[in-house]
């Protein structure tokens, strides 16, 4: 069997790139281990994705954006961020945006990636089928999977951040463990939450509450390893009572819905996107802490920038697994990946650290935030991926 493509992973960031390439003359294949109807029936996992103006641009580029439903799409109107040590906090408003960004559950996004990537004619979707090795010749790869074996001019890996295809292929990471476990779940709230995200950083975790429709809401918990089991092992009542606490009963009684979820988190970063004829994407490429919420967001746009240099090349009569193909999309990715990573785990040290200057410096960056405009908005900017003016 030949493709021009194979996709080994069908999260968001893989189907995102098989929708991009669909309806043209490459033949393409995504490959997923597990079953279809993990694909087909995605079930929910308590994460609720913040999606930027940025995203949105792309899944409406794909024809997704139309399939989400929108009675459970929540708008992002306005953010704060809060230190428990400081009385101030640094406020995000909408200003002429309609919104700063918006809340879709991660479910119902993969759900809708594959709803579109299955009528495409040029998609293949094989599951329950894994790669058993690879084999990089001049002019194409080998790819062995459980009972035969195919050929392709270019393998991309999103097959998760700890890829076993990114090892195949011999790719240096540098990873992080973060040694805490993020707690999601949902909530029905009594006082409303007015469209926005609010963040906490505490000295001994971070909270976050994320507006959904209604009174409703997600509710994200990060804390030390040791302390997860406690927060896991509450009974509704208990966690309900003990989340309106931590908000100071601002939202009134907090009544915990559907299941609670963990996640332990661990941060990694491939040193290099590309090989020969092979791509990392998504959080095979990059994999994010969550408290900036870039990681799915991310993922797409790194979909977004491999997508179209394969059709430019395509277009061209270019080989798509060339190197000066594969370089043009590191080149575009790589950077931006590692600002908002390295960034990112930056934000982490300093606003989840105890000593007395990581307090002084958390309390002075949202002093200084505030009082100088153009630093806000180039935050603002940040968060939506819109550009103000």
């Amino acid at each position: 069997m030949q493709y021009d493509i194979v996709i080994v992973g069908s999260g968001p960031a893989g189907l995102s790139l098989a929708n991009s390439l669909g309806d043209t003359s490459l033949k393409v294949l995504v490959l997923e281990k597990q079953n279809l109807d993990y694909i087909q029936n995605p079930k929910p996992d308590g994460r609720e994705i913040a999606l930027t103006h940025g995203s949105k641009d792309i899944l409406q580029k794909l024809g997704v954006w139309e399939l989400i439903n929108k009675d459970n799409l929540s708008k992002i109107t306005s953010a704060s961020v809060l230190d428990e040590g400081s009385p101030n906090s640094l406020d995000f408003e909408s200003n002429n945006l309609d919104e700063l960004g918006y809340l879709v559950s991660n479910y119902q996004i993969r759900k809708c990636l594959y709803e579109k990537a299955k009528n495409l004619e040029n998609i293949t979707i094989l599951t329950e089928n894994e790669v058993k090795s690879v084999k990089n010749l001049e002019n194409k790869i080998l790819v062995q999977l459980n009972d035969s074996e195919i050929s392709t001019k270019l393998v991309v890996a999103a097959d998760s951040r700890f890829s076993n295809l990114r090892r195949q292929f011999g790719i240096n990471t540098q990873m992080r463990n973060f040694a805490k476990t993020m707690i999601v779940t949902n909530m029905t709230i009594s006082s409303p939450h007015n469209g926005c995200a609010l963040e906490r950083f505490d000295y001994d975790k971070t909270i976050a509450l994320l507006p959904m429709v209604g009174l409703k809401a997600s509710f994200v918990l990060t804390v030390d390893n040791n302390n997860a089991k406690k927060w896991l092992n509450m009974s509704f009542e208990e966690f309900g009572i003990a989340t309106s606490e931590l908000f100071g009963n601002d939202f009134g009684e907090m009544s915990q819905i559907g299941e609670r979820h963990s996640y332990p988190l661990m941060g990694v970063i491939a040193d290099s996107f590309v090989k020969k004829r092979f791509a990392l994407l998504g959080d095979a490429a990059v994999g994010m802490h969550p408290v900036t919420a870039h990681g799915f967001n991310l993922g797409l746009k790194g979909a977004d920038i491999l997508a179209a240099e394969i059709l430019n090349a395509h277009k061209h009569g270019i080989d798509i697994g060339d190197d000066y193909v594969l370089k043009r999309y590191q080149n575009s990715h790589i950077k931006l990946s590692k600002i908002i990573y390295f960034g990112t785990n930056i934000v982490i040290d300093i606003f989840t650290g105890n000593t007395k200057f990581k307090k002084f410096v958390r309390a002075s960056a949202i002093k200084i935030a505030n009082a100088i405009p153009p630093i806000k908005k180039a935050i603002t900017h940040h968060l939506t991926s819109v550009r103000q003016r």
